[in-house]
């Protein structure tokens, strides 16, 4: 012949089935059951290979060819393969249906119809109507057999008008398919089927197509695309909330590549394409989707449990913790003190019982852990071994070099996952200051605080049963109330299941309080005092003062508010009162210049004239 198409030569072809990249058929060079022979679309020519072994001379004997045969292009050097080609034609209503083991008029009866472009499938929507774009047939193999048609708008899985009937018929078990063949296979048998249009469409699944199913069996093809389809068709049940049973139909254990295989390969064996299908159903490979919606359960199925204190009744375990006030006020230092503490056992300041000896792993962004983190936890008198102090990230880059970073709680949460599975006893993380550790992340935006940052590091300290604690500021001026006077948004005092605040005493500016500011999980405790002094060797420690502190960081702010209301006047009451001096002693001359006796009390003035008032 000097040449033929690909599509010329794989119709001389017996029991021709799609695979990737090309068709598989029965070897008409040996007794072939099995489909040995795999025929695939090269740039010159057909490619040819038998998998048992027969030799492509043998193979083209077979077919009464030559090996030029398999070349596309004629000896006389004309192209005869391509879209251009008159000889080329589209492919028929009876090819496929000689192809796929079905009857033309079944076919008919599907919408199957032949068109001058190729053989049209048609789509309908669950209402019967016609849908917006309609699938075209070119050829039995070949990566571009498909095409739509050039309406605009989005396909729709193929069968939707069947689902009807079958809900009142009272079926309950629906079969997701790739394509229009296995659809059509499965109807034929008068099971339940919708055909996706590609096994990377699984998104046009919608949930009314699969309401009042009990079961979706996925039906996963032999190849590198079943894989594919049963990935993309079990996300999409799980964004659609699907609450059934879901299964998946291995056409592997049927040793067929997929549903049209099955079909054809029992053409000749009445009933035994249902007992097949029946054996395959029932070796289904049962899944749990992953919950994408609302996870809910009822309150008899949660086991009650305790709270459970690192420090009792102030800081708890598997919980976040707010250590908030202004720069200076002893925040870090207190955080040291409470990982010291826990690292040797020792009695809490307020007399508690230490009941944990553990781990702390420490983020610090502004002191050096050589000059004064490791002097201040030495004079805290901390067993440092059990401190793990965190410096930098490291990575590979895309060069493949190790390069060093800040770490970021957006991002690096598994890092620090990491390091609880390194160091097992760790039981306290503090993060000082929180702000240092957010990178890009607007700290005034509630919602992006909330969901990149604090909901991700609360769920990490309940699940690993470790307390972070996040050290943060107060804003400047604003509101009395403590929670209100958190830097940043208000997701940080929220999220915060307990808020201690830091504050200087009023009465005593050599003093430092710790003050209650709220706790979600147990009772309002007093607050606690202590100062900053030097041990032996003059490194700073915390001393802590023994008896309780009755106010709450509310009260002590709201007194230091007034307390700086009332020795800030404003410049009009400066001005009254500079007046009402002047003139204690009686009415001054007209307009007579005066300056202030007392500079120290109303500072320094010009020359100014009065009216006699």
């Amino acid at each position: 012949m000097g040449g033929m198409t690909f599509e010329q030569f794989v119709d001389r072809l017996d029991n021709v089935r799609p695979c990737t990249g090309g068709v598989t058929a029965h070897c008409p060079a040996h007794d072939d059951r099995h489909n040995s022979l795999k025929v695939s679309r090269g740039k010159d020519r057909s490619l040819v290979h038998c998998h048992a072994g027969c030799e492509i001379d043998a193979i083209c004997d077979a077919m009464n060819l030559s090996t030029a045969d398999l070349f596309y292009v004629s000896r006389k050097g004309h192209s005869i393969n391509g879209p251009a080609n008159a000889e080329a034609r589209p492919l028929t209503l009876k090819q496929f249906a000689d192809a796929k083991g079905f009857k033309p008029d079944f076919l008919k009866d599907m919408g199957v119809a032949d068109k001058k472009g190729g053989l049209v499938f048609r789509y309908l929507l669950m209402d019967g109507q016609q849908a917006v774009r309609q699938r075209i047939r070119l050829s039995l193999s070949g990566d571009k057999r498909f095409i739509w048609d050039k309406a605009e708008g989005r396909p729709v899985p193929y069968g939707l008008w069947r689902l009807k009937e079958a809900r009142s018929l009272g079926v309950t078990d629906l079969v997701l398919v790739e394509g229009e063949s296995d659809s059509l296979t499965l109807w034929r048998y008068d099971i339940a089927a919708l055909g996706i249009p590609g096994a990377d469409n699984c998104a046009l699944l919608q949930a009314p197509h699969i309401a009042k199913f009990r079961r979706v069996f996925i039906c996963r093809e032999n190849d590198h695309g079943g894989e594919v389809f049963e990935k993309g068709c079990t996300g999409r049940l799980a964004q659609l909330e699907f609450d059934g049973d879901v299964a998946v139909i291995e056409m592997e254990r049927g040793a067929v590549k997929d549903v049209n295989d099955l079909h054809v390969r029992n053409l000749a064996k009445p009933n035994a394409f249902k007992s097949e299908w029946d054996a395959l159903v029932l070796q289904a490979r049962r899944i749990e989707l992953s919950i994408v919606g609302l996870e809910m359960f009822t309150v008899d199925t949660i086991e009650e449990k305790p709270i459970r204190w690192l420090w009792p009744n102030r800081i708890p375990l598997g919980k976040l913790v707010l250590f908030v006030g202004h720069p200076g006020l002893g925040k870090s230092f207190a955080s040291l003190d409470v990982a010291a503490r826990l690292s040797n056992g020792q009695v809490w300041p307020d007399g508690s019982q230490n009941s944990i000896t553990a781990k702390t792993i420490v983020f610090s962004a502004e002191d050096a852990a050589d000059d004064t983190i490791k002097p201040r936890l030495t004079a805290l008198g901390a067993l440092q071994s059990n401190i793990v102090i965190v410096k930098r990230v490291r990575e590979m880059n895309k060069s493949g070099e190790v390069v060093r970073r800040g770490f970021n709680l957006s991002r690096d949460l598994p890092h620090l996952e990491s390091a609880l599975n390194r160091y097992a006893e760790a039981k306290l993380v503090v993060i000082d200051p929180i702000s240092a550790y957010m990178a890009r992340i607007d700290t005034h935006k509630n919602a992006e605080v909330r969901t990149e940052i604090l909901d991700p590091l609360a769920e990490l300290a309940e699940r690993r049963e470790v307390t972070i604690l996040a050290i943060t500021h107060f804003n400047k001026g604003g509101s009395g109330n403590g929670l209100e006077r958190v830097s940043g948004s208000v997701a940080f005092p929220a999220a915060a299941r307990v808020v201690w605040g830091f504050s200087r005493d009023p009465e005593d500016p050599s003093k430092r309080l710790m003050l209650f500011g709220k706790s979600n999980v147990g009772p309002e405790m007093p607050g606690l005092a202590f100062q900053i002094a030097e041990d032996q060797d003059r490194r700073p420690t915390l001393q802590w003062i023994s008896g309780d502190v009755d106010e709450n960081l509310t009260d002590v702010l709201r007194r230091e508010q007034d307390s700086q209301r009332d020795s800030t006047s404003t410049k009009l009451d400066q001005a009254k009162k500079l007046i009402t001096t002047l003139l204690a002693d009686g009415v001054l001359p007209n307009f007579q210049p005066i300056i202030s006796r007392d500079r120290r009390q109303f500072g320094p003035l010009r020359a100014v004239a009065f009216p006699v008032l």
